[in-house]
């Protein structure tokens, strides 16, 4: 629960913590992110709070997946490269346990069976 409380920080309409972004990559996502990436990791996002105050695109985006979006369209995909990664693995999260929890279901179902 924690995890999806912390991923919301980076939800359009939330307000934009550096912090708890970077708490996230520490404590969830430590084998994607080198120590040298967390460090310029809060660094990127400094720079895209200041970006995301000026252009009204990337502040009206509505869901994650729509600042993606938006960040391709607008060629920033690599300039934000670390934020890039880290919503891809944020949206990833919900298929990744859908799965697992489908895969419990049929085991249970081949359980009960026997």
């Amino acid at each position: 629960m924690e995890l999806l409380t912390l991923s919301s920080t980076l939800g359009p309409n939330k307000v934009f913590n550096i912090d708890d972004i970077c708490l996230l990559v520490e404590k969830y996502y430590p084998t994607y992110f080198t120590k040298q990436e967390r460090l310029e990791l809060k660094y990127e996002l400094e720079l895209f709070a200041i970006e995301r105050q000026k252009n009204t695109r990337l502040s009206g985006a509505t869901t994650v997946a729509n600042l993606c979006e938006i960040l391709v369209e607008l060629n920033k995909r690599e300039t934000y490269s670390l934020l890039d990664r880290l919503m891809m693995l944020i949206l990833t999260l919900l298929v990744s346990s859908a799965t697992t929890v489908r895969s419990f279901s049929a085991m249970k179902l081949f359980k009960n069976r026997i």
